[in-house]
């Protein structure tokens, strides 16, 4: 008799109505958490695997840094030798002093590196920043017209996220 009097409808509603709820509010949760930890890392991994297979697919070291050029609107991005960068005024007062020191460094170490890199970055009063990457190798050091530095100008202040793509790209074309 208890189960006849009861409107077995009216439960089987409010169950699904009570589960819809919870599952609304565990769905808003967790796009609550993806916004406060900021997880930008899934864009950048797809920008960096689309950017490495055109890389790939270019396999000349001046077609991939214009690729990269255009990819993070700079407004340069070229490779050039200790040299060149001797004999051009304005980079040479930006990055000489510190390249000098890295190299000696470099050369001074007691143990035998073979391959070294580093990245000189400085701003200017216009907000565009001076990156320089160098990549040394032991028995190539001595030779200053050796390709070892890509400059990059950036007409922007970069994001962290950007920076470390910049910085894996650069590698990825000083590779090939």
């Amino acid at each position: 008799m208890l189960f006849q009097s009861l409107n077995l409808y009216s439960i089987l509603v409010a169950g699904l109505t009570a589960t819809i709820i919870v599952f609304m509010r565990q769905l808003s949760y967790y796009k609550q958490q993806i916004i406060n930890k900021d997880l930008k890392m899934v864009p950048a991994y797809f920008d960096k695997k689309m950017l490495y297979k055109i890389l790939n697919n270019n396999c000349d070291r001046y077609s991939a840094l214009e690729m990269i050029k255009s990819y993070f609107k700079l407004k340069t991005a070229r490779s050039l030798s200790y040299e060149e960068l001797q004999n051009h005024q304005q980079l040479s007062e930006l990055f000489g002093d510190s390249l000098n020191y890295f190299i000696d460094d470099f050369i001074s170490k007691s143990d035998k590196s073979v391959v070294a890199n580093k990245a000189f970055s400085i701003q200017d009063e216009y907000n565009n920043t001076h990156k320089l990457y160098v990549f040394l190798e032991k028995n190539k050091i001595s030779d200053k017209t050796h390709q070892m530095l890509i400059y990059v100008k950036v007409p922007y202040i970069m994001t962290k996220d950007d920076e470390e793509s910049l910085n894996t790209f650069i590698h990825l074309a000083k590779i090939m």
